[in-house]
């Protein structure tokens, strides 16, 4: 598994989700579709029930019961979704596998459309090893994320692009791989990752929404023996609005201990976090989202 530069993931936003005029549809952008899928309730194997224990989400009880379908070939209930006026009109779905001998995968889904679109050209990272289930990638609009319409799914904290809002989503709950540590200085959070994860503010924060607003700034890991590595923290108050540079962990030539930042737009770190210090110029590259952006090697000011 590669080691991913900034954030959780990296996630193209899907072109006809984002360009589309009046009414428009995202399916033709999956290439051939074979197959059908069906509304069941009486397959037994195929449960849609979510236990509150193993929710995405605390107050599962005021939820919307899920839906089940099975689907055979490469359709999936989700993969319809539309763009009117902007905002995306399409089914939730969670990917429950090949249900007992039916030799179809079921899916649980939201039983009406929601903000959120089904995105198959996001390029969502895979799960950690022992894990089956892939990452899926998702376009919404609004504060709702993804599983606080379908409680059986996993996000990642979102990417935004101008009026979406991108998610890259698991069916399995997914263990984080980061511990707290010790080791930085004053007004910095210490952690201890695996190799192939970096730290998210959704993982210390009880609404995950807020999170996708309160995004931490991390330094570029020190490696240890283990293959391991230490990352030293900022966790900064909100973004300011239209505020566009995020950390990256990977700007070339930036050393451990430093901070690097991708900002998409025209203003430097310095403006969205103030207690850091930037003497150099940026350079151009790309964020760890894919985007186009001015890369910055900055340091902790404190």
């Amino acid at each position: 598994m590669s080691k991913l530069r900034n954030t959780s993931f990296v996630l193209i936003a899907l072109p006809l989700l984002s360009g589309l005029g009046t009414v428009g549809g995202c399916a033709s952008k999956l290439g051939p579709r074979d197959g059908t899928c069906v509304e069941t309730t009486a397959n037994t194997e195929l449960n849609c029930e979510v236990d509150a224990r193993d929710a995405a989400i605390d107050d599962l009880p005021n939820y919307p019961k899920l839906v089940g379908y099975l689907c055979n070939g490469s359709v999936r209930p989700d993969d319809t979704a539309t763009m009117i006026e902007g905002i995306p009109k399409g089914r939730i779905c969670s990917d429950r596998g090949l249900i007992g001998n039916t030799g179809s995968h079921g899916y649980c889904c939201t039983a009406n459309d929601t903000q959120c679109a089904y995105n198959p050209q996001a390029d969502c990272p895979p799960v950690p090893n022992g894990f089956e289930s892939p990452r899926n990638g998702f376009e919404c609009y609004g504060s709702m994320r993804p599983e606080m319409y379908n409680a059986s799914i996993f996000c990642d904290q979102a990417v935004r692009s101008d009026n979406l809002v991108n998610y890259c989503c698991a069916d399995v709950r997914v263990p984080w791989g980061c511990r707290t540590s010790n080791g930085c200085g004053k007004d910095l959070s210490s952690w201890n990752c695996d190799s192939d994860v970096v730290p998210r503010s959704q993982e210390l924060l009880v609404s995950k929404s807020r999170a996708d607003t309160y995004f931490m700034a991390c330094s570029i890991p020190k490696a240890n023996t283990d293959n391991t590595y230490n990352y030293c923290c900022y966790v900064p108050s909100v973004i300011p609005d239209g505020g566009t540079c995020l950390q990256d962990t990977k700007v070339p030539g930036c050393a451990a201990g430093k901070f690097g930042f991708a900002c998409t737009g025209p203003e430097n770190p310095e403006m969205d976090f103030p207690i850091m210090s930037c003497p150099n110029p940026g350079i151009p590259g790309t964020s760890a989202e894919g985007y186009t952006a001015t890369l910055y090697c900055c340091d902790f000011k404190g």
